[in-house]
């Protein structure tokens, strides 16, 4: 009988183990930098809101604007497996979920960042974190054949490339086509960083 109570405690944690990791991320508008609060791995979307308003109330009253802690809203929630990550500029805070790698997250939202014009976007000291815990596993998407991939040696061959930010598929003349990560570069005749699939 006494191993019963601790069967139940075993099955109610492998159980809660299967569950989604909800994360949420809270602020007032306007005053991002000051009230920002992220909830991350959650065992509930509703309990990752309370947390995450509930730092995002704190910070605002700790930073002398308790008077907006009544305007702290959701403004981001995981929906799907992958990296997160959140950048501030001096105008405003934004949080990307879902990347391949949390370093694709982190990347893409300082791009998104200096995209929406927040102004001094941070490239240091970034949150960021993993969540898969829950999601359903992803199925390999059509899967090209293991033989060797690319253009004829020692031939001169045209290629062309689509990418969707740093995920990049080339395709040559013969019809190979080769998956690849493009760097992420810094431009310094635009100023700013960018995704470059021909390289830095």
């Amino acid at each position: 009988m006494r191993l019963l109570p601790r069967f139940l405690i075993l099955l109610t944690w492998l159980l809660s183990g299967a569950s989604h990791a909800f994360t949420a991320v809270a602020s007032v508008e306007g005053h991002a930098l000051s009230t920002i609060y992220a909830a991350l791995n959650q065992p509930t979307q509703k309990k990752a809101d309370l947390i995450a308003l509930d730092g995002c109330r704190t910070k605002a009253g700790k930073n002398g604007i308790s008077k907006k802690a009544s305007k702290c809203v959701i403004f981001h929630r995981q929906k799907g497996p992958g990296g997160g990550a959140i950048v501030c500029g001096e105008r405003g805070c934004l949080a990307h979920t879902g990347s391949d790698t949390e370093q694709i997250a982190v990347d893409t939202a300082i791009d998104e960042c200096e995209q929406h014009n927040y102004v001094n976007c941070q490239k240091e000291d970034i949150t960021s974190w993993w969540d898969d815990v829950g999601y359903p596993k992803q199925t390999a998407k059509n899967v090209a054949p293991t033989k060797a991939c690319g253009p004829p040696p020692g031939r001169t061959v045209h290629s062309t490339y689509h990418c969707n930010n740093a995920d990049c598929t080339r395709t040559f003349e013969n019809g190979c086509t080769v998956r690849f990560q493009a760097p992420y570069c810094f431009d310094p005749i635009n100023g700013r960083w960018d995704w470059k699939p021909e390289g830095c």
